[in-house]
């Protein structure tokens, strides 16, 4: 949920079911702050016509467009198939102004749970969790361009485990020069036990041999600091590169 700079729109995004009831649709609705009067609904339905799972919300900060991103189900089978999807509307009409998607190294799993936008405007950040290339899991974080959803740049960190990795939250600096991105890393060592709650809505299959664990040492920028069980590992990237 997100409420325009005015004050005047609040936001909410989440996944709605159609009358057949087997896929969910991303389903983005603007009320009036003052009245809770439905200004208008977007949904949006994946090139996979399968489940579709919205995340989260951001409002520019002139309060001209909405941003929604989540997973959605690609060309492919099941949720193996599913992209970052991130969606661009008028908060004035809800009409949809743009959708990029983004399929990671693995082309496998890809689950948004992020979206910030520069405090100029003029750029959209995502992340989340996506497949690597050797069954892990990264944090990526793809950088947009507000006015067209064009990728700009994509930023992935792999943890010293080499494991599962998934960033939950991203933000940016009040200068708009550095994104900041954190979320979890786990090793190889004990079994996993969960101590927070903001990880994709679909965790991906565990492959053949591989133990899930707890989380790992993180490192900010590169410098290990001291960690325990279930802290998050924060990452920052140049806001105009992608660049630690």
């Amino acid at each position: 949920m997100a409420v325009s700079p005015s004050g005047t729109t609040v936001s909410v995004t989440g996944t709605s079911f159609g009358r057949g009831g087997a896929s969910g649709d991303y389903a983005t609705v603007a009320y009036s702050a003052a009245t809770g009067r439905r200004l208008w609904v977007g949904r949006y339905n994946g090139p996979g016509n399968g489940f579709d799972g919205a995340s989260a919300l951001a409002v520019s900060p002139a309060g001209t467009r909405v941003f929604v991103t989540g997973q959605s189900q690609g060309r492919g089978t099941g949720s193996l198939a599913d992209d970052y999807a991130t969606v661009a509307y008028s908060a004035a009409t809800g009409r949809q102004l743009w959708v990029s998607r983004y399929n990671g190294a693995g082309n496998g799993f890809d689950a948004a749970a992020s979206v910030a936008v520069s405090p100029g405007g003029s750029r959209v950040f995502v992340t989340g969790y996506s497949a690597g290339g050797t069954g892990s899991g990264d944090y990526a974080t793809v950088a947009y361009s507000a006015a067209a959803g064009k990728q700009q740049w994509v930023s992935r960190y792999n943890g010293p485990a080499s494991l599962y990795d998934a960033a939950c939250c991203v933000a940016v600096s009040p200068a708009g020069t550095a994104v900041f991105v954190t979320g979890y890393g786990y090793d190889m060592t004990t079994k996993l036990r969960l101590r927070h709650r903001c990880l994709p809505r679909l965790r991906p299959p565990v492959l053949p041999g591989q133990r899930i664990a707890r989380a790992a040492r993180p490192r900010v920028a590169d410098r290990p600091i001291p960690a325990g069980p279930g802290e998050r590992t924060v990452r920052s990237v140049r806001a105009d590169q992608g660049q630690a």
